[in-house]
């Protein structure tokens, strides 16, 4: 796969939304995200989105410009509406309005409703751990039916993501998983490329645990597991419907209302460990954890990987050798570049990624 400079790919990815006609501070804010995301080794979510994204533009669901709207503020708690605006604007917002208000109360809670599509929810949880605050996102989908409730074969509900970040005295902790087996951003790329998943995460209509992912799109569908599988889903599940409570049901917009479109529903949840502990016991709790986890290892050559190593490490790299962009997805953007006007970035080899 050809390799490219991120900072050329973004670039590239903000020049094409904007050309599509999203205004131009929220085209880089979302072409950011989406860098940030395969810079920490989250490709499903990263520039592979942008024909996605360029399409509802294109489609008329996503909204081009403006700002979120406030609708409830209580100081430590606030509801917004997204407008379905690029996410990454939306939850950046609440991020950093969220963040401003901690000196004044300590915890601060933001709900999100009818969003567009917000990317990474691992990507924002640097801009709380950067400031030494404890962070939390969760998301659905109000209008995705793609996972079966625990004992179940028909799906009901979305992944429904949490991030959680913690910041220490060196690299943060960072915490990304769905409640489901697996994300339904990766189905799609496991299918897009005609290959089994890794493992049985997912159910045919009949109910029979499966690695092929085509049974999402099979009429009628199949479902992905919940967290845990077929053994301990239970768990899955039940964090699933937290983040359904969390997120759609405190935002005044879900399931019930039979929505016709896409929409992701959003919680951030933010916290000044100096409102608490102190961020200094938080610092030293923390490196205490993370040092008893690495001598945890069952051999001298093992080694315990904390939440978010690899995805960091994977940053350093990519940073200085480029990202790798599948040739079918560069060859559509090029495509849409050409409709634009806007040039491509030019790949590097190898040996030019090296030296930087």
């Amino acid at each position: 796969m050809p390799r490219h400079r991120p900072a050329a790919l973004l670039d590239f990815a903000a020049a094409l939304l904007v050309s599509a006609g999203i205004d131009a501070s929220h085209a880089r804010r979302l072409a950011d995200t989406l860098i940030a995301a395969d810079l920490l080794g989250h490709g499903s979510h990263g520039i592979r989105l942008l024909p996605r994204y360029l399409d509802e533009v294109r489609d008329g669901r996503m909204t081009r410009s403006g700002m979120p709207e406030m609708l409830k503020d209580n100081g430590a708690t606030f509801l917004i509406d997204g407008r379905m605006l690029p996410g990454p604007v939306v939850v950046s917002h609440a991020v950093e309005l969220s963040l401003a208000r901690l000196s004044a109360h300590g915890a601060v809670t933001a709900v999100i409703r009818r969003s567009s599509h917000i990317a990474c929810l691992g990507t924002y949880l640097e801009m709380a751990t950067s400031r030494g605050a404890i962070m939390m996102i969760a998301s659905s989908n109000p209008w995705a039916k793609v996972v079966a409730p625990f004992g179940g074969s028909r799906p009901v509900y979305s992944p429904n993501p949490i991030a959680f970040g913690i910041p220490t005295e060196g690299e943060p902790i960072l915490i990304d998983l769905s409640m489901s087996m697996i994300s339904a951003n990766v189905c799609q790329e496991y299918r897009s490329r005609g290959e089994l998943l890794p493992g049985e995460y997912l159910l045919d209509p009949q109910g029979q645990p499966t690695r092929d992912a085509g049974v999402l799109v099979a009429d009628p569908p199949g479902a992905i597991m919940p967290l845990g599988g077929t053994e301990l889903g239970h768990k899955g599940f039940g964090l699933g419907l937290m983040v359904e409570a969390l997120t759609a049901g405190l935002g005044g917009f879900g399931r019930s209302d039979s929505p016709q479109a896409s929409s992701n529903a959003v919680l951030v949840y933010v916290l000044d460990p100096d409102a608490f502990g102190g961020r200094a016991f938080l610092m030293r709790e923390a490196g205490w954890l993370a040092t008893a986890c690495r001598e945890a290892a069952v051999a001298p050559d093992q080694k315990v990987r904390l939440p978010g190593e690899r995805a960091l490490a994977h940053r350093r790299t990519a940073l200085v050798e480029g990202l790798d962009v599948d040739s079918r997805l560069m060859d559509d953007l090029v495509r849409r570049a050409e409709i634009f006007g806007v040039a491509p970035p030019a790949a590097l080899d190898f040996a030019d990624a090296r030296r930087g």
